[in-house]
């Protein structure tokens, strides 16, 4: 069984990369739900213990295209849809060290067969009354399970999802982008709407050369390692418009398509937050400006064809005003 100390191998020298280049890496957890109502869980290979399928996200995949990919790879089954965004959890292992783990309630169908023997020994699709205890499900699946159970009622309307299509250029793309060659896993950032007491919200300009058009988009950043998605937005908030977090107000959705930042692939998890505060810049090497716009300019500046929002910021813009929680 060389395949299981290649692999610790392998994630171990994920957890060291991840260290030196500072950002956690990324994955799904799904919560596959049949026709019939039934949970499909599996149990762990070194614990004994029953957790949800998931795995890694790779390079130049998004999140709903990485969740069909695991869901497939470990069960067996096919992704009908997403239902549900359950959470984004701060995850920490001895193995694969710091990850930002993206949970989502998704339909399924097919014939059940355990594909991945190395890290799991059993699947079982449980009615949601008769789910194992939390002192039989791993650690991290533990809140992740409470959170599903907790919240499954509430409407999901407004949940939407799109798989995109980013494989075309997928080669070219890590040529240029010397972490997708070393890392192999895309990293997670934050895009924050900051709602002021006034109900304006923010914009930030990025500077640019003399003869570049002007850069405008929200605040956020990377997650940085060992820091959970909260303080990631609390941080970036401060340094990049001065003001203080209030609370996150809701997770708008979750951006991943490999091309929507031509920097580099991260998974954006977009967020409005209540902010007070002075408007004023601490990272001025990023940020050339703050200012806050009503409703109404926002909504005359998306129309403007002179107006540019960098990024794919327009379009979370535009999911934000329709009340949409994106997966993309």
């Amino acid at each position: 069984m060389l395949a299981v100390p290649f692999r610790r191998a392998w994630q171990f020298t994920s957890t060291v990369l991840g260290i030196i280049l500072r950002h956690p890496m990324t994955m799904t957890s799904i919560i596959p739900v049949l026709a019939d109502g039934t949970i499909v869980l599996v149990r762990r290979q070194d614990t004994g213990l029953w957790t949800l399928p998931g795995g890694l996200i790779q390079w130049a995949e998004s999140v709903p295209s990485a969740a069909k990919r695991v869901l497939v790879n470990t069960i067996g089954l096919e992704l009908v849809s997403i239902r549900n965004l359950v959470g984004i959890y701060s995850l920490r292992g001895k193995l694969k060290g710091h990850c930002i783990c993206f949970t989502l309630e998704v339909e399924a169908k097919g014939n059940i067969k355990l594909n991945d023997l190395v890290e799991f020994s059993e699947r079982k699709a449980f009615k949601p009354e008769d789910l194992p205890s939390l002192e039989e499900v791993t650690e991290n699946c533990r809140p992740q399970l409470e959170d599903y159970l907790k919240y499954s009622e509430q409407t999901k309307e407004n949940t939407v999802y799109r798989f995109g299509n980013s494989s075309i250029r997928r080669k070219r793309h890590l040529l240029i982008t010397w972490l997708g060659i070393i890392f192999r896993y895309p990293i997670a950032g934050t895009t924050i709407i900051p709602v002021l007491p006034d109900g304006k919200i923010v914009l930030v300009k990025r500077p640019t050369k003399k003869d570049q058009e002007e850069e405008w988009g929200f605040p956020g950043g990377m997650v940085d390692w060992g820091e959970d998605l909260g303080a990631t937005v609390s941080r970036e908030l401060k340094e990049e418009t001065g003001l203080d977090l209030v609370k996150i107000n809701r997770i708008l959705g979750v951006y991943s398509e490999a091309f929507r930042d031509p920097r580099i692939h991260s998974i954006a998890v977009s967020v409005e937050v209540k902010a007070e505060g002075k408007l004023d810049v601490f990272d001025t090497l990023e940020i050339e400006e703050a200012r806050a716009l009503t409703v109404e300019e926002l909504r005359c500046k998306l129309k403007d064809k002179d107006f540019k929002l960098i990024h794919d910021h327009a379009r979370q813009l535009q999911d934000y005003f329709q009340g949409l929680t994106t997966i993309a």
